[in-house]
């Protein structure tokens, strides 16, 4: 029965210390992926409503050394994870490290933001129409899904107009 007992007590105490995201899909009809998917960025709501942290996911940005090269690059791009918004989970956790409710993370009492990497240039740039290769769309809307989530974000959580401290990672 000893055994039972420090196991369970170990679960509690990593399942606690875990944040857990929920999944946003962004409703601005132009905040999309490489693909077309709809842009997404994950939240996990603090205890303290002054404190964020906004952690932008890296990527690859698709490119190469001249424009065509580029093109195949974003076009591959567009069927994998860092493009397509498609496989993303409704929620993901963090147990470690600064997106986590640690009790060894000074930000543990904030609300973090995971905003997702699927548009291809740094979650900048922007192109009005979408660019047609091989018989597949490309959108390159960067800019508009990073101002579309920031927005969500204000709306959802007072992001700029409660905010004493932001963590930008």
């Amino acid at each position: 029965m000893r055994n039972l007992i420090i196991t369970a007590f170990t679960l509690v105490s990593v399942y606690t210390q875990a944040a857990v995201y929920q999944k946003i899909v962004l409703g601005h009809p132009e905040a999309q992926c490489l693909d077309g998917t709809k842009g997404v960025y994950y939240l996990s709501r603090g205890s303290n409503p002054q404190k964020f942290v906004l952690f932008y996911e890296g990527g690859g940005w698709c490119g190469g050394e001249d424009l065509a090269s580029a093109t195949e690059s974003c076009y591959k791009q567009s069927f994998q994870v860092d493009g397509s918004s498609s496989t993303y989970p409704d929620q993901i956790s963090f147990d470690i490290g600064i997106m986590s409710n640690s009790p060894s993370n000074p930000f543990a009492d904030a609300t973090k933001v995971y905003f997702k990497y699927c548009t291809g240039a740094s979650h900048q740039g922007y192109r009005a129409a979408p660019l047609n290769y091989k018989g597949r769309n490309l959108y390159f809307k960067g800019h508009i899904v990073t101002q579309n989530a920031l927005d969500d974000v204000e709306g959802r959580e007072g992001l700029f107009s409660r905010a004493s401290h932001i963590f930008i990672t």
